[in-house]
């Protein structure tokens, strides 16, 4: 269950306007051989699709625009 100030998500469009600074929350662990994940970015630029596995957005928090 993600904390309750990030909004769920079951895959799918991207639930917001593009450039919305989102933070992040994952299906599993990060995978160091794979790389770092992005915690906080313009929505955009995540793949908000789901297949399964650890590297899926299965939560979202808009942030303030600097």
């Amino acid at each position: 269950m993600p904390p309750a100030d990030f909004t769920p998500h079951d895959g799918g469009p991207c639930p917001v306007e593009p450039f919305t600074p989102v933070s992040l929350i994952y299906r599993g662990p990060e995978d160091p051989a794979k790389g770092v994940r992005i915690p906080f970015a313009a929505a955009a630029r995540m793949d908000w699709s789901h297949d399964g596995g650890p590297d899926d957005i299965i939560a979202y928090r808009v942030e303030q625009r600097p």
